[in-house]
């Protein structure tokens, strides 16, 4: 077996999904609505008493626990929502930390990546940007550039010194 092949099966082993979490989650509850319920009707000798008392009791912890599981999947979801927003905004400094070992875990890294790429691409454009302008700047040839209105946007050296002498 590969060195590559045995990491995989790790990094497998490692994490499960969120639908695996959830339904881990889920079963939990089930069982614990059940065990609740049959004590309670145990306990009480009345099966609607006892799953009214269960529901009252359970229905609450389960929001909370709920709750207390998503808020960190809700705060990966607006960091990367945020994250895009930069992306749009032309800001690609914004590095998102990976906190899981799941499907988000893995879209934090390719967040990630994109914005390492995104940053690289912004780097290679400015300086080449910089290099196109220093060959212009030093050429002896006046280059004059204007839109499609006639405003001259650009201009080097050279221009300048035949159009202000």
């Amino acid at each position: 077996m590969s060195q590559s092949t045995k990491k995989d099966i790790l990094i497998l082993k490692s994490h499960l999904s969120l639908e695996a979490k959830l339904t881990v989650f889920i079963t939990l509850i089930i069982t614990v609505i059940i065990i609740a319920t049959a004590l309670f009707n145990y306990w009480l000798q009345d099966l609607v008493i006892a799953s009214l008392l269960t529901a009252a009791i359970i229905f609450p912890l389960s929001i909370i626990a709920i709750r207390s599981y998503m808020a960190p999947v809700n705060r990966i979801l607006s960091a990367l929502n945020d994250g895009f927003h930069n992306f749009l905004d032309n800001d690609f400094s914004v590095s998102l930390a990976k906190t899981r070992e799941d499907e988000l875990g893995e879209l934090v890294e390719v967040y990630n990546k994109v914005g390492g790429v995104l940053r690289d691409e912004r780097l290679n454009l400015y300086q080449r940007e910089l290099l196109l302008d220093t060959v212009i700047q030093t050429t002896p040839l006046a280059l004059i550039l204007v839109d499609d209105s006639g405003a001259i946007i650009y201009s080097n050296s050279a221009a300048k010194q035949l159009v202000f002498n």
